[in-house]
């Protein structure tokens, strides 16, 4: 690191936290009692700095971060009179918590002190109390490449122009505002983004600006979170100004970021959104699930990682794309560090900030943080964002998504780190990534857990759960009751089809009745409510509305319960039942042979809704809290108006073979580890069209290939011809058997070879490049582009006579290195071969010739090779000479022991 003599300033709102720890001692009726006052707002910030300068921490190349910098807090001790609305000091209870709330973890039975009560804000009754007032020490005077830091509180420093413009001029190199409730107002705020906006990091919290009357979403899912953040900032007014700053970032509690960033190219300025994630946690939900009691300081922990990337990094945003990125990464896992650790272990002697395992986080994250790109309305369009997919990477809307197969595969082939870059869902065993399955199970989630939480509600909670017949309702069903994880619960399941009378239904809910007089709380699982046309809902409308069920003269109570009801008739739903039709107008029509034909059908569709309407349809529809669509191993189907019937593909929905990749890992045991697999084989279950009994034909298929075959995949175990055909199209599946590409399935496997390659050679020519990174955690779009990579090959090499094998006998008289070395020649047919398999790879994902802007999908190597840079063409050049690299580095684990390698036709 260069040497400097350049100073950190701090300033803005401080406070003083009082902190009371109570712990119940072993041998005393009276628990023993800790009390401390910590100076906190700006001040914590100034602590965190000196104590993490002091204890001399390094980087990860052993440089000493702060060594060469000074650290100033501006304002002096002063005594003034203390106003009535002045909130300069604030009290927090502390109590021993659990370390985790997770029994299985080791760490379960260590206490650590957290938060069990804050107490609020006020000030003290001496109004001779010696606090921080807003004037400033003599030597405060920013020169030359200084940072300066304000904590925004807001409290007063905000306002108090007559102080924070000594602090402001155009020497400073950067100026972070951290800044609370209300955002994006006071004289500070606007003096920053008219005169020093390009000096600017703004951090604020999610929180904060829903406080601050902007809409985010929460606990939905990171893409609803998200877009409508970024839709606030394009048309909110109240925080438009936050986009003039340099950057901005929004954190989500511990578990993610967005990121707001300006640079220039030129004369251009360019523009990009990134979101840093938890793939398994939404905002706030790591510290409910994972731990129990709160803990303050997480902004200004994270405001340190900021700025201590400023400073370690020193960067320029051009040349290092992606340190922005390592500092909110490490931000993030710092305060998740503060969140795990509280205020310390409580047999420590003097209850403190975790400065050890905080500073560890702010150098070396323990949390890796999966990482997306995020669509811009000016560049994809506003009707586009409701369609926007983390998986599917289709930040830029140009083309039409393909099946997720590459990414089934990885799910397959690395449980654990195949879809790491991608959220998630998990409700005890069922298993989702789908962006609208996550939306729907976590909207069902939140209305059970309100519901248990309202115990003054003693009418059931109605829920409906539609999907294709063999789409896995009554499992789906099955894993909310046990994976919700509510005290005292039971299950009933009953099959109204099976039902003679509605005798038969006052039964069941005498069972219901039971289950609740024994202190449950019963989930009622009612299949094929819809059946017998709709007979059953008007006997169910009084149980769902009032709570009761009459028997004879005698009414009964249900009491508290949970009704889950599960439809055969409707795949979702929107087409549940029928809806009144609009009658045609005699007036629009010129030829009565087409009035008469939409007039018959009118009628005949009114009908339906008639009776619909009788048998109490609009009424139970009107009375569900909530429902939720169950997608199956099957390319869903849409209703078609026209034939009545669900025979409309719907080629939007990609995630299909990722729900087959959940039924084989769940159904096989496959562990990629120690089982040998057949490629060809699980190319097929991903990609063959249709299993005609949905999860259950899917279930039958897969059992039989391990049956008795101790972990391997043996395609001599499939069902005989006639019993295969009752589950798939045994044609099309025999062929797809014959004609699959294994290669395909081992090409993501070698794809990280070629990302890794790719790195090493940027580590050489010095790129900072935002995918510079391990490759499970890139972005969906640039894992795709290694894979196509891997495709390219076996092309390439059949053009030099080469093929691919796994045979490490085979006869190898000359090697492919030393051919293209002695055939510049041939090399460069190879280099533009792979230019153009590249550029029509690009061409298909909406990609065009420009310069560089991943954002607006733009790049400036999307010409014909000979058009290309010197320096560019020897990249497509340097690919062709690593093919045999890439390919020797990929020991394939499905056959044990064997590693591809390139040999002579």
């Amino acid at each position: 690191m260069k040497s400097t003599n350049r100073t950190i300033y701090i300033a803005g709102d401080t406070i003083i936290d009082h902190h009371t720890y109570i712990k119940k001692g072993k041998d005393s009726t009276y628990p023993s009692l800790i009390r401390k006052s910590q100076k906190g707002g700006a001040h914590l910030l100034y602590d965190l700095l000196e104590i993490f300068k002091q204890k001399k921490v390094t980087s990860s190349e052993e440089k000493l971060i702060l060594e060469n910098f000074d650290i100033q807090f501006c304002h002096k001790e002063n005594i003034r009179k203390i106003a009535e609305d002045d909130r300069t000091e604030t009290g927090l209870l502390w109590e021993p918590f659990r370390l985790t709330n997770k029994k299985a973890n080791p760490d379960y039975k260590k206490y650590h002190w957290r938060i069990s009560k804050k107490l609020g804000y006020g000030h003290s009754i001496n109004s001779d109390e010696k606090i921080k007032d807003f004037i400033f020490k003599d030597n405060i005077k920013p020169k030359k490449d200084d940072i300066l830091i304000i904590d925004d509180g807001g409290l007063k420093f905000r306002e108090q122009s007559d102080a924070f413009l000594k602090l402001l001029n155009n020497d400073l190199k950067h100026i972070i505002l951290k800044m609370s409730n209300p955002v994006a107002q006071g004289s500070l705020f606007h003096e920053l983004t008219s005169k020093y906006a390009d000096k600017l990091i703004i951090i604020t919290t999610a929180s904060d600006l829903r406080k601050s009357n902007v809409k985010i979403s929460k606990a939905v899912s990171w893409e609803q979170s998200i877009t409508d953040l970024v839709q606030e900032l394009e048309h909110n007014e109240q925080i438009w100004d936050l986009k003039k700053c340099k950057s901005l970032i929004v954190t989500f509690s511990t578990e993610g970021a967005f990121y707001f960033e300006k640079s220039k190219n030129g004369k251009e300025e360019r523009i990009k959104y990134r979101l840093l994630f938890d793939n398994k946690y939404l905002e706030g939900e790591f510290i409910e699930e994972e731990l129990s009691g709160e803990v303050f300081g997480y902004q200004s922990t994270f405001t340190t990682a900021i700025l201590l990337g400023l400073i370690y990094k020193d960067f320029d945003f051009e040349k290092n794309k992606n340190a922005f990125e390592t500092m909110i990464n490490n931000g993030l896992s710092a305060t998740r560090a503060l969140a795990i650790n509280g205020h310390g272990n409580i047999d420590k002697q003097i209850p403190e900030y975790p400065y050890e395992e905080v500073f560890k986080n702010l150098v070396t994250p323990n949390q890796i943080y999966a990482f997306a790109f995020v669509p811009q309305p000016a560049i994809v369009g506003a009707s586009n964002f409701d369609k926007w997919s983390i998986l599917t990477g289709n930040y830029k809307l140009e083309t039409q998504a393909t099946p997720l197969f590459d990414e089934a595969i990885r799910h397959i082939l690395n449980k654990k780190k195949g879809l790491i870059n991608a959220p998630h869902y998990s409700v005890n065993h069922f298993f989702t990534v789908d962006r609208k399955e996550i939306e729907g199970l976590r909207n069902i989630k939140q209305l059970i857990q309100s519901y248990d939480t309202d115990k003054e509600e003693k009418k059931p909670l109605s829920i409906a759960v539609f999907g294709s017949p063999g789409s896995g309702k009554s499992f789906v069903v099955k894993q909310l009751e046990k994976g919700i994880h509510i005290d005292n619960t039971s299950f009933l399941e009953f099959n109204l089809s099976q039902f003679s009378d509605p005798n038969d239904l006052i039964g069941a809910l005498h069972q219901v009745r039971d289950e609740v007089l024994k202190g449950n709380l019963p989930f009622v699982f009612w299949d094929e409510f819809d059946s017998k046309e709709y007979m059953w809902l008007q006997y169910l409308l009084a149980p769902m509305q009032d709570g009761k069920f009459q028997e004879g003269q005698i009414t009964h109570n249900i009491g508290r319960c949970i009704f889950i009801f599960a439809g055969g008739t409707s795949y979702d739903f929107k087409h549940f039942g029928h809806t009144e039709p609009d009658k045609p107008e005699f007036a629009k029509y010129n030829d009565y042979r087409i009035y008469d034909y939409d007039l018959a059908e009118y009628k005949e569709k009114h009908q339906k809704f008639e009776n619909f309407k009788l048998k109490k349809g609009p009424d139970f529809k009107s009375r569900l809290s909530g429902y939720f669509n169950v997608m199956g191993p099957n390319q869903e189907y849409t209703y078609n108006e026209k034939t009545g019937k669900w025979d409309i593909l719907t080629h939007s929905d990609v995630y299909y073979p990722i729900r087959r990749a959940n039924l084989f890992n769940a159904l096989s045991g496959f562990d990629a580890s120690i089982s040998e697999i057949d490629n060809n084989l699980l190319n097929v279950i991903l990609k063959t069209s249709k299993y005609k009994h949905g999860a259950r034909s899917c279930e039958k298929v897969i059992k039989s290939i391990f049956q008795d075959s101790h972990g391997k995949m043996l395609k001599s175990n499939l069902p005989p011809d006639a019993l295969l055909d009752s589950h798939v199209d045994k044609k099309e599946f025999m062929k797809l058997i014959n004609d699959s590409n294994e290669f395909e399935i081992i090409a993501n496997k070698i794809a990280k070879n070629v990302h890794n390659n790719w790195m090493a050679l940027g580590d050489k020519e010095g790129w900072k490049l935002e995918y510079h990174k391990e490759f499970d955690y890139l972005p969906s779009h640039i894992k795709r582009e290694n894979i196509a990579a891997v495709l390219r090959i076996p092309g390439i090499l059949k053009e030099a006579g080469f093929t691919i094998t796994d045979n490490p006998f085979f006869d190898n008289s000359e090697s492919f290195k030393d051919v293209i070395s002695k055939n510049p020649e041939l090399l460069e047919k190879l280099a533009i071969l792979e230019h153009d398999g590249w550029v029509k790879f690009k061409k298909s994902n909406g990609w065009k010739k420009g310069k560089r802007n991943d954002d607006k999908k733009l790049h400036n190597c999307m010409v014909d090779f000979n058009k290309l840079s010197a320096k560019d063409q020897n990249k497509d050049k340097d690919a062709i000479r690593n093919i045999p690299v890439v390919l020797k580095k990929c020991r394939i684990i499905y056959k044990k022991n064997i590693i591809l390698v390139v040999w002579r036709v």
